[in-house]
């Protein structure tokens, strides 16, 4: 298993929508809820960052509250103190109505106008894809299954139509609402499930109505889809600098060999570490003959001693640096790495030939390029 950085997958990136001058009235049902129990609602500031803006205390399994108008785009999540999950509602051009489940609060309805009816038809087509998507590798899974090449063919095949089905879904929700501030969310989860090249998935942001990609969320999905267009393969990677064990400035293009891994590790991740035996074979082998490795540590701030003392110990002598930050590295932002390990394969010029090679495959790369020499 890889370090991943922890992700919401379909909590996180649902937009609200209001062109009402006044206030807005939200009203729901709980049953099941102890009176007293408080409701939260929350707006997504920068960077995907919640911001409480009222919280109600329920009555006789009911509240009703008024949340001033947003004049742009906003997502809104309700959550219920002690309560896990969340849910989530579009802010449109009329009052907001919702039941919540308090036992599944992800399966609460609303009523609230064209947007809400989107997003709710989205968040019943992702239930339906994960419960389905599930199934199948469970069966894929079954060490019975495995054993039969014929049921694993099958099995393959049938995940892979069932793909095919939920991207073509994707791009129809996008063709038929492009004013849908759901969309961002079906967007952001294309990004997440690789469902196309980053490209398409580019073409498809830019397909929305310029009063979605307005919005302050927007931008920060704009931002991610343009980072992992800029690092795809067969484009020159965006030069980074950052300090040296020795505190000196080191530039990605003044760390060019005739190839060149940029390697994306942590003295805390144990990947990585059980990887790097393998990496270090590979640049002895390959380092005279031009191959260059430029190590960017992902270690903590504070944690200097433990990124030298693990370069010490694993035999990494080839060139690194860090800026200490952990996942708020600059340089992890500009090339949307979201785990680690993470690599680069560059040419000469600093083109992205290869992208994310360990183990076997890097060996066999490397040695098709080296091919002769």
């Amino acid at each position: 298993m890889y370090m991943y950085k922890i992700f919401l997958f379909v909590t996180v990136l649902v937009l609200a929508s209001c062109k009402n001058e006044g206030p807005l009235m939200v009203t729901a049902e709980l049953p099941g809820a102890f009176d007293g129990t408080r409701a939260i609602i929350s707006k997504i500031g920068a960077d995907n960052t919640p911001i409480a803006v009222d919280t109600v205390i329920i009555q006789s399994e009911q509240f009703s509250t008024e949340l001033k108008s947003p004049q742009i785009p906003e997502l809104y999540i309700l959550t219920l103190n002690g309560v896990r999950g969340n849910t989530l509602f579009v802010a449109d051009d009329g009052p907001i109505d919702m039941i919540i489940y308090k036992d599944s609060i992800r399966a609460s309805k609303m009523n609230g106008g064209e947007q809400n009816e989107v997003l709710m038809d989205y968040m019943n087509h992702i239930k339906e894809y994960q419960k389905k998507s599930q199934g199948i590798k469970q069966k894929m899974m079954n060490p019975q299954n495995r054993s039969n090449q014929a049921l694993v063919a099958q099995n393959q095949a049938e995940l892979m139509m069932l793909n095919d089905a939920d991207f073509t879904y994707r791009k129809q929700l996008i063709e038929d609402h492009p004013k849908a501030i759901a969309n961002l969310l079906n967007i952001s989860d294309m990004v997440t499930l690789k469902s196309a090249p980053i490209k398409e998935i580019k073409t498809l942001y830019e397909s929305l109505s310029t009063e979605v990609k307005e919005s302050n969320i927007a931008s920060t999905l704009s931002n991610r889809i343009n980072s992992m267009a800029a690092t795809e393969i067969g484009n020159k990677a965006p030069d980074f600098s950052a300090p040296t064990p020795n505190g000196d400035e080191l530039a990605l293009y003044d760390a060019l060999g005739k190839y060149t891994i940029v390697d994306f590790w942590a003295s805390w991740c144990k990947p990585c570490r059980i990887e790097n035996p393998n990496v270090v074979r590979l640049y002895n082998k390959y380092h005279d003959k031009g191959l260059n490795i430029l190590g960017v540590s992902l270690d903590r701030p504070g944690h200097k001693d433990k990124w030298l003392q693990a370069i010490e110990d694993d035999s990494l002598t080839w060139q690194h640096i860090s800026n200490l930050q952990h996942w708020k590295d600059p340089i992890v932002k500009k090339y949307n790495i979201r785990g680690i390990p993470a690599t680069l394969l560059l040419d000469e010029n600093g083109v992205i030939i290869e992208k994310n090679l360990r183990g076997k495959a890097l060996e066999n790369k490397l040695a098709q390029l080296f091919a002769g020499q």
